[in-house]
């Protein structure tokens, strides 16, 4: 098994939702999450960062995204899962890092990663909704409540890895 490298806690929470419009007829429900609990508050969480969320979505919109779907928004990174592309049953996701938002690369170690809980908790409940949508306008009418998610043990694998 590969090494695991060390993590810091990683709670996050839904602060803010609304949606964004492009002229294009993309559209995606955005989510402005904060992590919570790390010792530099100014870097992940929207009202400690200083960061204007409107000018994010701005970033956002000149960066090119394109689609429908929606959109996980840190102070730090933003990911963008649109549904289709090739076939409109599958996610796709794109990455965003900096201050402007520019495209990063969202491979790591052997695939594409899914960092945080709490991104992986509004995928699975859009997902679901996507799946059980009629029509996009159905799809984009309707929000998902988001949990505060975090990891009772964030280095569990780290320990497993070094016990064996």
């Amino acid at each position: 098994m590969d090494p695991v490298k060390p993590v810091n806690p990683y709670t996050s929470r839904c602060i803010a939702k609304t949606k964004l419009d492009l002229p294009d007829g993309s559209s995606f429900k955005v989510y402005f999450l904060d992590i919570t609990g790390r010792s530099e508050p100014e870097k992940y969480e929207w009202d400690a960062s200083g960061r204007d969320r409107h000018a994010a979505l701005d970033q956002l919109a000149a960066a090119g995204i394109m689609g429908v779907g929606f959109i996980c928004l840190f102070p730090h990174i933003a990911k963008v899962f649109f549904f289709g592309e090739c076939a409109e049953t599958n996610l796709y996701a794109q990455a965003f890092h900096g201050n402007p938002f520019a495209p990063s690369a969202l491979d790591d170690a052997r695939g594409v990663e899914v960092a945080c809980a709490g991104e992986m908790d509004i995928a699975a409940k859009e997902f679901l909704l996507w799946r059980e949508s009629r029509s996009v306008e159905e799809y984009l009418d309707r929000f998902v409540d988001p949990e505060t998610c975090g990891f009772e043990n964030h280095a569990k694998l780290a320990e497993y890895v070094t016990r064996r």
